[in-house]
């Protein structure tokens, strides 16, 4: 096990849970927070709940945890999760300052995360990696006198994939509860994730649920459409997004134009909505597709269509 120090940064469910295994797993672990989190963690600790059965109490005595410029100054390892866009300037700024020179910087996104995966340069001058957690966790409020910030998690998706270059920290992560793999195409398999979301997302879009939308025509060519713009963008950039279940995408948009049963088992994710309003999490995938067809100089224009669209309530 690398003694290297750990510092876990983000979206404070996630960030908790993970933060929590590792130091019991006998990671040296910093959970840089929020004040208030802070002491709510020093009164009650944390406890860690799953569907498999994991029920496990994490304290101060095993978990260090300090407001985020504190925790930086001895960072071998910082590791984003689920990182708020919002509050990214800050984080970007607070590592920039803080963290020692040549840090590396692990930047991982949730299957289910609203968060923008097109990372800046590493602000210490090391290497940034990234890396996909497929499955969710929230922050539960507990109905009792016990204090503790309790975080269960949701699905069962597998190891959480990091890309290659982590090098040993991609085996060190991996502890009891949390397996960790190093992943060869992790850009790939992120953009697989977020592109599965776009039959739900057109589905949120349209008001309606994902099966009656694949009987719809115009809805399943705007669909069809927004599948090609983006792997069209996608390829200029050299990315090649795979889901991790279904057909490929490829496969996918030849089904979405000719119809018929076969949508039905292209896509699996059909069971993920059932119409209304779409989620933050949907519409990040178009707020994503539109700054990389930017950056790569590739107009986006059923993606900037449908964004509007929902900004002015569809």
């Amino acid at each position: 096990m690398s003694e290297g120090h750990i510092v876990v940064l983000g979206a404070p469910a996630l960030a908790g849970f993970c933060a929590g295994l590792w130091a019991a797993a006998g990671h040296r672990v910093t959970w840089g927070v929020a004040p208030q989190t802070q002491a709510q963690f020093e009164r009650g600790g944390l406890r860690l709940t799953d569907p498999s059965g994991l029920d496990a109490r994490i304290g101060p005595d095993v978990l260090d945890c300090l407001p985020v410029r504190d925790a930086l100054r001895c960072a071998d390892l910082v590791v984003l999760l689920d990182l708020d866009e919002l509050k990214a300037v800050t984080v970007w700024s607070e590592i920039a300052s803080n963290a020692p020179v040549g840090t590396m910087v692990l930047n991982v996104t949730s299957a289910t995360s609203a968060n923008c995966v097109l990372p800046p340069a590493t602000p210490t001058g090391g290497q940034m990696v990234l890396g996909l957690a497929p499955w969710s966790v929230n922050q539960h409020v507990e109905g009792s006198q016990d204090e503790a910030l309790w975080m269960h998690r949701h699905g069962a998706g597998g190891p959480m994939r990091v890309a290659e270059e982590a090098g040993i920290w991609a085996r060190d992560l991996s502890v009891p509860c949390l397996d960790v793999k190093a992943q060869s195409d992790i850009s790939g398999l992120i953009w697989g994730s977020k592109l599965a979301r776009l039959l739900p997302l057109c589905s949120s879009l349209a008001g309606i649920a994902p099966r009656a939308l694949l009987q719809d025509r115009v809805w399943r060519n705007m669909c069809a459409d927004l599948l090609e713009e983006a792997l069209a963008v996608l390829r200029k950039t050299g990315i090649r997004p795979k889901p991790a279940r279904g057909l490929p995408l490829s496969l996918r948009l030849r089904a979405l134009r000719v119809g018929g049963l076969l949508n039905t088992l292209a896509w699996p994710e059909v069971s993920m909505v059932q119409g209304g309003s779409a989620k933050e999490a949907d519409l990040s995938l178009l707020q994503d597709l539109s700054i990389l067809g930017a950056r790569v100089g590739m107009a986006m224009p059923i993606s900037a269509s449908l964004l509007q669209a929902d900004v002015r309530g569809g």
